[in-house]
């Protein structure tokens, strides 16, 4: 794998344990991230994201004190300002239920790691951003955020939409 200076790296790190905030911000410092931002709420997110225009990437629980982190999510995803709706939101958290995992990447979710982390997982996943950042499409009014497919390929079948004929050459 290869290794990749994170010092320019600003990373915002939303958990509202203080102990794993810590962690987290022992394990980023640890591969060289710049610039660390620790924070308890979406309020306080918020906050951080309006002041810190260099803010290169979010990694967030999904249960929070107050609100839920797919909430912080949508609010990344739905804001008027573009720097702050097309960054990359990595959820760490302990909640991996389907449900749950479901609910962060129909929200706009780019990553997910369960918990516990170590540092090579959250290595590799800011590898993963940096070498295969993933397009963002919206779908109408429904979705806005990360490409949700991890593999485009060219279907080799006939036609999969309920009994349509196959398209016939024009004589």
């Amino acid at each position: 794998m290869k290794a990749y200076d994170l010092s320019g790296m600003s990373v915002l790190v939303v958990d509202p344990n203080t102990f794993m905030r810590d962690i987290l911000r022992e394990l980023l410092d640890g591969l060289g991230v710049g610039q660390i931002l620790g924070v308890k709420s979406i309020a306080d997110a918020t906050n951080r994201l309006a002041e810190y225009e260099s803010i290169d990437l979010v990694l967030t629980e999904l249960d929070l004190d107050t609100r839920d982190g797919v909430d912080l999510i949508r609010a990344i995803r739905e804001h008027r300002e573009q720097r702050i709706r097309m960054l990359p939101v990595l959820v760490i958290t302990a909640d991996t239920r389907m449900p749950r995992i479901v609910a962060s990447r129909d929200a706009g979710a780019t990553e997910f790691l369960a918990k516990p982390v170590s540092a090579e997982a959250i290595y590799k996943r800011l590898v993963q951003l940096i070498e295969r950042p993933r397009p963002f499409v919206r779908v109408d009014d429904e979705y806005f955020g990360p490409d949700r497919r991890r593999q485009m390929r060219e279907f080799m079948g006939g036609e999969r939409r309920g009994g349509l004929p196959e398209a016939q050459p024009r004589a």
